[in-house]
């Protein structure tokens, strides 16, 4: 988590109005459930992240294929929708939280990404307590396990740690590596290039969750909160000092917008061609991560979505084994990699005051 008065200050204009905006959130669910006669979901409500008011009911469970990895004792099987869960997590409540979003995800991404989904689904889930179990495997199937590294995706089974995160983080993690999975299953190849496969797996990442595991798209997860440094001052609010946190999507747009700042954001041409083995290059690779996150939610959701319809014809001739480089990309959409980076760029500084 950051927690540096210089991001409030060297971000003040973009995060004045989201302090602002979180508590008036906060107050209206508090209010909505005091007017519906909740008073404990009230006071639950002011502490925890905003939700959607509207809450679909939860997919119909459909009956799961057996399990595809040999864990040792500890390990309980469960169904989550379509897919297969194995883990030695002993509150069932994440377990309960896990599969949720498991089974509510298929239908999201593939609503999001306008592909369909080759039928029957099936995967195996597995959910380790602890990071240095997850390390272990990874280690044995020969992966790359450095800084940062909790989850893995590879052919129909995705495996993660729990490893003491928060559970919206362990929750964001399952959704990335489980769009992997899906991924492959809609584009039937593993050749798409590094800024595709990890945008349209970690746009839905950033995004938060209803109370029964669906993903908002378009939404930011996390907090962005200000503790006033001079509380006890006689100063108006408005000219007070502040240490400002952001943590989840809003930690790393603040990371990604200090990056612009800086001039450190990577160039969207040379981001788009990066190999892979750059791309996931531990040094700088959260903010490339968050880059193609983003640019994927600026071409779904930027200019008044007018690049929707362009970049779902995109990603369904990727699926048909068409290219799915940048020029591709320019060619569908019609426009110059400068042109969609001007407008990238701009689109992305607002990102931080738009109202989710």
């Amino acid at each position: 988590m950051n927690s540096i008065r210089a991001l409030y200050l060297e971000n003040l204009e973009l995060f004045r109005p989201i302090v602002a905006r979180e508590l008036a959130v906060h107050y209206a669910d508090a209010a909505r459930a005091v007017r519906d006669g909740d008073g404990d979901a009230a006071a639950a409500e002011i502490a925890a992240p905003a939700e959607a008011a509207v809450v679909d009911a939860a997919p119909a469970i459909v009956p799961a294929p057996a399990p595809v990895a040999t864990l040792p004792a500890g390990f309980a099987t469960t169904s989550a929708g379509p897919f297969v869960l194995q883990t030695d997590v002993a509150d069932p409540a994440w377990t309960a939280a896990v599969a949720q979003v498991a089974m509510a995800l298929p239908a999201v991404w593939s609503e999001r990404y306008g592909l369909p989904l080759p039928e029957p689904l099936a995967g195996t889930l597995v959910v380790y307590a602890r990071e240095a179990d997850f390390q272990a495997l990874a280690r044995a199937e020969g992966e790359p396990v450095d800084r940062g590294i909790r989850g893995s995706s590879r052919g129909e089974r995705v495996a993660l740690a729990i490893g003491g995160q928060p559970r919206e983080d362990v929750t964001a993690l399952l959704v990335h590596e489980l769009a992997h999975l899906l991924a492959r299953r809609a584009f039937g190849r593993d050749d798409l290039p590094p800024w595709l496969e990890e945008g349209l797996a970690e746009e839905l990442a950033l995004a938060r969750q209803t109370k029964d595991g669906r993903l908002l798209p378009g939404t930011l997860r996390g907090r962005v909160r200000a503790r006033a440094l001079d509380a006890s001052s006689s100063r108006p609010a408005f000219a007070s000092r502040f240490e400002v946190s952001a943590d989840g999507a809003y930690g790393a747009l603040s990371s990604l917008l200090a990056a612009q700042r800086r001039g450190a954001m990577p160039i969207l041409s040379k981001l788009l061609a990066l190999p892979a083995e750059e791309f996931r290059r531990y040094e700088g690779r959260r903010d490339r991560y968050t880059a193609s996150a983003f640019f994927v939610r600026f071409l779904l959701d930027g200019r008044e979505r007018r690049s929707r319809a362009p970049f779902h014809a995109y990603l369904a001739a990727v699926a048909g084994g068409g290219p799915a480089d940048g020029a591709a990309l320019a060619t569908a959409l019609g426009e110059p990699l400068p042109l969609l980076e001007r407008d990238f760029a701009a689109w992305l500084r607002l990102q931080a005051t738009v109202n989710r």
